[in-house]
C-alpha cells in the first residue's frame, strides 16, 4: 500500500484507540459514585463529547449505506474524505484523552485546578473545549459555594469543597476552630485571599444562626439570583 494510505489508516485507528481509552475511564469511574459530584460532572461532560462522536459514526455509516446502494455516485466516502471528516473529532478526542490522563486520581477542587491549568492552552480550539468542560464540572462546587455564602451551611457530602468542617468541635469553639480552608481542594482560579473571605462570610452567617439564634434573611432572592449567574 502507498505510504499515504498507511498513514491515513493509522490516523483512523487512533480514533478508535482514543475512544476506547476515554470510554474505559468513564465506565470504570461511573461504578464508583463515592468519588463525588465533581468527578460525576466530569464523567457527564466526557459522555456528552463521546455522544457527538457516536453521531459522527452514525453519519459515516449512513453515507456508506448510500454508497453501496448507488455504485455510480461521485460523492463516495473515500479514505481521503474520511480523513477530512474525522480531523476535528480526532483532535477533540486527543484533548479529552489528555484530560483523562491528567485527572486520574483527582476529585473535587483538585480536579477543577487541573482542568483550569489545561484551559490555559495556547490553541483556541483546545482552550474552548476545556473551558466548556470546566464550566460543566464546576457546577457542583458552585452550588456548595452558594449554600455556604447565603446560608452558612456546609453540605459537602464527599469532602470535595475547599472549606472543611471539624464536626467534633464544641459549639463554643465554633468561630475559632470548626471551619478551615482545605488547601488541596482549593481551585487554582480562587486565590487564598478570596478563599479566606469566603470562609469568613459563611462562618459569620453560621455563627449568627447557631450561636445568636438570628435567622434574619440577609439576602433578597433577587440578590441571590444575581450572584448565582
Amino acid at each position: 500500500a502507498h505510504p499515504s494510505v498507511i498513514e491515513h489508516c493509522h490516523k483512523l485507528s487512533e480514533l478508535g484507540w482514543l475512544y476506547r481509552r476515554i470510554n474505559k475511564y468513564v465506565e470504570a469511574k461511573t461504578q464508583d459514585p463515592s468519588l463525588g459530584l465533581v468527578v460525576q460532572g466530569f464523567l457527564s461532560a466526557l459522555t456528552l463529547e463521546l455522544t457527538e462522536y457516536y453521531r459522527l459514526v452514525a453519519v459515516l455509516e449512513a453515507q456508506l449505506s448510500v454508497d453501496q446502494c448507488d455504485s455510480k455516485s461521485r460523492d463516495k466516502l473515500s479514505l481521503r474524505r474520511l480523513i477530512v471528516w474525522t480531523r476535528e473529532p480526532l483532535e477533540r478526542l486527543k484533548t479529552l484523552a489528555i484530560l483523562v490522563d491528567g485527572c486520574k486520581g483527582l476529585r473535587g477542587g483538585a480536579l477543577l485546578s487541573t482542568l483550569y491549568t489545561y484551559a490555559q492552552h495556547g490553541d483556541p480550539e483546545v482552550k474552548g473545549l476545556v473551558k466548556h468542560i470546566l464550566n460543566q464540572v464546576y457546577r457542583p462546587i458552585n452550588s456548595l459555594l452558594n449554600t455556604w455564602i447565603f446560608e452558612g451551611q456546609l453540605k459537602d457530602q464527599f469532602n470535595e469543597f475547599f472549606i472543611a468542617a471539624d464536626l467534633k468541635t464544641p459549639e463554643e469553639r465554633l468561630w475559632h476552630s470548626k471551619y478551615s480552608i482545605r488547601v488541596n481542594m482549593l481551585p487554582k482560579f480562587i486565590s487564598e485571599e478570596v478563599a479566606q473571605k469566603i470562609l469568613t462570610v459563611g462562618k459569620s452567617i453560621n455563627f449568627l444562626r447557631l450561636r445568636c439564634r438570628d435567622h434574619t434573611e440577609l439576602f433578597s432572592s433577587e440578590e441571590k439570583t444575581w450572584f448565582m449567574k
